[in-house]
């Protein structure tokens, strides 16, 4: 039996002479109906099985960002207005497809139409259908995905680029499952551009520390819809003191920190900070929350203490959690 991609392959190549006439091939690429395109797709999908929607979505969202740019902005306008429709399952496989986009999605008016899909998310009553519209905001250019995708190069213009991603993210957004992921990266973001800094600029610290202590206060609010890295945000609020060189700081945030979560309680590190190339400085794990930040207060109340930039004791103490 043939797989839903070769399917939907096989469906579009057969039917391409309808869409893209012999003069619709000039040298800079195929053109297309934008509007006959979307119908297209959409109509090959609606005769699928559940089960082979995923990949077949997929492989649509991959096809249309190989289009032209201003085929691509044309085709990504006709999806959003197929939001309007009546039929269920159109929607779900224009949020799907948006979502899948392995590059952002983009429009002649990206910021206008991320605005109207938000509304729209609001509106929408389908819980399912509302998350996968939340994660097709998430993947418009300028938004969360695309911040994330700048904030992983460990660069300083790429930290900049991200830091005003996630902060849009963040801020226009806050009822996305997104805005809470945002609010923290953009956070440890603005503390990763104080590390690539030369000289290092003592503010970008004490604006991540205000970043971190937003993002805290906005959770323990309850205006942000997870908590996911609440722990996180105690213990990277701490790193940052010890960065400073305020250990009474640091021991303070990891303290409270101690106090309020338990080990059923989970912290992400991958580094303690942004140590591109050095392998020595990796932790890649889920650990044990209150034993991290136990560990961390033992080694800040060493005598002498290890300060800033030497990981090792923290990074080691953590590693054998």
């Amino acid at each position: 039996m043939l797989s839903a991609r070769a399917l939907l392959l096989g469906l579009f190549l057969s039917t391409a002479s309808l869409l893209f006439p012999s003069s619709a091939f000039p040298e800079s690429g195929l053109s297309l109906d934008p509007a006959a395109y979307t119908d297209f797709q959409l109509q090959t999908l609606s005769t699928l099985k559940t089960s082979e929607l995923q990949n077949s979505r997929s492989f649509v969202a991959h096809q249309i960002v190989l289009l032209p740019p201003d085929q691509q902005l044309a085709v990504t306008s006709n999806l959003l207005s197929k939001l309007n429709s009546p039929d269920a399952g159109a929607k779900f496989n224009v949020a799907a497809i948006l979502a899948l986009y392995p590059t952002p999605w983009a429009t002649a008016n990206t910021n206008a139409d991320a605005q109207a899909l938000y509304s729209r998310m609001h509106s929408e009553n389908d819980s399912t259908l509302k998350s996968i519209l939340d994660s097709a905001l998430a993947n418009a250019k300028g938004l969360y995905r695309d911040g994330i995708r700048d904030y992983v190069l460990p660069k300083m213009d790429t930290q900049k680029s991200a830091e005003a991603k996630l902060r849009t993210m963040s801020v226009t957004y806050p009822d996305s499952q997104f805005a809470e992921n945002a609010s923290f990266y953009l956070a440890l973001d603005i503390a990763n551009q104080y590390i690539l800094s030369d000289p290092h600029d003592s503010q970008l610290l004490i604006n991540s520390n205000k970043a971190f202590e937003d993002y805290i206060n906005r959770v323990q609010a309850g205006t942000l819809k997870k908590r996911d890295f609440l722990a996180a945000g105690f213990f990277f609020r701490g790193v940052n003191g010890w960065i400073q060189g305020r250990n009474d700081d640091a021991i303070s945030w990891m303290s409270n920190g101690a106090k309020k979560f338990s080990d059923e309680n989970t912290i992400y590190i991958y580094q303690i900070f942004l140590a591109p190339g050095d392998k020595t400085a990796v932790i890649d794990r889920n650990l044990p929350a209150r034993s991290s930040f136990n560990a961390a207060i033992k080694v800040l109340s060493l005598n002498p203490s290890p300060q800033f930039p030497d990981f090792k004791a923290l990074t080691k103490a953590l590693q054998s959690l």
